[in-house]
């Protein structure tokens, strides 16, 4: 048969399969490659109103990422609230949140804060992931429209190294029902690093369901980033690592306040260096390397 002599060639490309498959298992030989990956602490500044204090985090954030660039930090996550916030109920909330465009849209002065953070990371090559609150305007066309016509949400934007808008998600389990609104249904939400590693993006209470996290490890996702407010040392220490063991994935987890934020891959705490107290107010940044 014509057959014989292809499958007879054949065999000695299965055996250099084989033997490049055993080297990826034992030395790691097959990786993608490595990012460099940086986690904040940090704790908000106060403002004698509410545009201040966002002007004077975004002002530490900037600084933030100057910094972590400077060290060759690819991705950049901060904590869940740090941009402050009154959240009291919606009303007190409100003058926090912000009016943004569709990802991929561009971003322009007329954007605000988000035009700086937009200009900041294509400045430093650097990936940033903030945590903020967007206010959708609605009206009795929308039938879920809350009765002072809007929507608010908790919410994650991230933006890529050449500034461009990545994603928005808004949380999908709110922890402070009088003050945000919560996706119906939950929201998945993905994007795609200049590296080409896909991250899913989830939020502090998420944590503890397991959509939309489930749906977004089917996609065949195992790098994420997570912004948080939990005050514990269970966070750090049980928690995130026992997160990153059930779903075999690397978290990168920034919680608010000056610890328990850190890396993790697998269950496993991934060994990061400390930044010096970052000026104006002292941040500090958590930086490793990262496999994929």
């Amino acid at each position: 048969s014509n057959q014989i002599p292809d499958l007879v060639m054949s065999v000695p490309m299965i055996m250099v399969r084989h033997v490049l498959s055993v080297l990826c298992l034992f030395i790691g030989l097959c990786l993608a490659g490595t990012y460099h990956a940086g986690v904040v602490e940090h704790t908000p500044i106060g403002g004698a109103s509410p545009n201040d204090t966002i002007l004077a985090n975004t002002e530490q954030y900037l600084a933030d990422a100057a910094y972590a660039s400077s060290q060759g930090v690819d991705l950049l996550v901060y904590p869940e609230f740090g941009l402050g916030g009154n959240y009291t109920d919606r009303d007190s909330i409100f003058p926090w949140c912000l009016e943004m465009p569709q990802p991929g849209a561009p971003i322009t002065p007329s954007d605000g804060i988000l035009f700086l953070f937009s200009s900041t990371a294509r400045k430093y090559n650097i990936t940033m992931a903030i945590n903020t609150c967007e206010v959708v305007p609605c009206d009795s066309s929308v039938p879920s429209c809350p009765s002072d016509g809007r929507f608010q949400y908790n919410t994650e934007i991230v933006f890529g190294n050449l500034g461009e808008f990545l994603a928005k998600y808004h949380k999908s389990h709110v922890a402070l029902k009088q003050c945000f609104d919560q996706p119906d249904p939950y929201d998945v939400v993905t994007f795609k690093s200049a590296w080409g590693v896909t991250f899913g993006v989830f939020v502090c209470f998420d944590i503890a369901f397991s959509e939309p996290v489930q749906a977004i490890h089917a996609l065949g996702v195992r790098h994420f980033v997570y912004s948080s407010e939990i005050p514990l040392f269970l966070a750090s220490d049980v928690l995130f690592p026992a997160w990153s063991l059930r779903y075999g994935s690397t978290l990168l987890a920034s919680n608010l306040g000056p610890k328990y934020s850190g890396m993790y891959v697998d269950g496993t705490t991934i060994p990061a260096t400390r930044s010096p107290p970052i000026a104006p107010a002292g941040d500090v940044v958590l930086m490793a390397s990262v496999n994929y």
